[in-house]
């Protein structure tokens, strides 16, 4: 294991159709060579690549952390949707986490896009750990608002609902006002007592990987990549980085680090892929499931 104890908690895989071009053999292998013990998948809304991811990780000896990164409808604004990222903490967690996506499918708004309500998020968080992003979660969405009072309520509101399972994560990878509203997070944070987590939000391997994405990104939307207008969502540090580089990105908070690798500690789930699970589907009089 590398010497600086971190693990990736937010990447997003190919089954992330819309926003990354990681291939799961790619990641594991990659991740293996940079000495780090685990990784969490947290494709959107989904858990497509589990099976695949889990097993391959198994394999290279690296833990598998299962994960989504989850829509949530903005009470105050029903046609747009606040991000969390919930990390399984053991069976029950993905449990839950499969009823809220099951749920999402069913709860689409505006444009389409499918997601759940708070509500939900309460009634099914159990075994769930949630990293609530500085600059995509309701926090994010209150602190760039400049309403810093709705900011540290919500803070306190899921903090209530997940205990020392709710974390405020944060990235260094250059996004408009990132900075800002960091500086204004961990603040809150830590007049709270909400422990913080470095995250690196990595949608694709390599730093030269950009542009591949970014073309990923204006096929799924409809754009001209050189359009200097189109919306622009993502940037280069948004790739695989060793832990040197986070060790060096969040050098005055080293406990941001350390979080990560408690976190990934905290979360141990298995398969049994030996046996089958049947429905217990209705059958005759006289016969059996046989």
């Amino acid at each position: 294991m590398s010497e600086t104890p971190f693990v990736h908690l937010n990447v997003h895989s190919e089954y992330s159709i819309v926003d990354s071009t990681i291939r799961i053999p790619a990641l594991i292998e990659q991740i293996k060579a940079m000495g780090m013990p685990a990784v969490a998948i947290t494709d959107i809304n989904n858990l497509f690549g589990t099976i695949k991811f889990f097993n391959a990780a198994k394999k290279a000896g690296i833990k598998p952390i299962v994960g989504a990164d989850v829509l949530v409808q903005k009470d105050d604004d029903p046609d747009h949707t606040w991000e969390i990222t919930l990390l399984c903490q053991d069976e029950e967690g993905y449990r839950n986490l499969s009823v809220l996506l099951s749920n999402a499918q069913r709860h689409v708004i505006a444009r389409g896009v499918t997601c759940i309500t708070s509500d939900m998020l309460r009634t099914h968080n159990q075994g769930l750990i949630a990293l609530a992003d500085s600059v995509h979660s309701d926090v994010g969405h209150w602190i760039a608002a400049q309403k810093l009072e709705q900011a540290v309520d919500a803070m306190l509101s899921w903090r209530g609902v997940f205990g020392d399972r709710y974390y405020i994560a944060l990235s260094d990878i250059d996004r408009p006002n990132e900075a800002s509203i960091n500086a204004a997070a961990m603040y809150m944070a830590a007049h709270q007592n909400v422990p913080m987590v470095a995250s690196g939000r990595v949608r694709f391997l390599a730093d030269d990987d950009f542009n591949a994405h970014e073309a990923r990104i204006c096929i799924n939307r409809g754009d001209v990549l050189a359009d200097p207008n189109r919306s622009k969502d993502y940037t280069p540090r948004q790739y695989l980085t060793t832990p040197a580089e986070m060790a060096e990105s969040f050098k005055n908070h080293p406990v941001l680090l350390a979080n990560s690798f408690e976190i990934a500690k905290r979360c141990n789930i298995d398969f049994n892929f030996k046996d089958y699970f049947l429905p217990d589907f209705p059958v005759p009089d006289g016969m059996t499931m046989d």
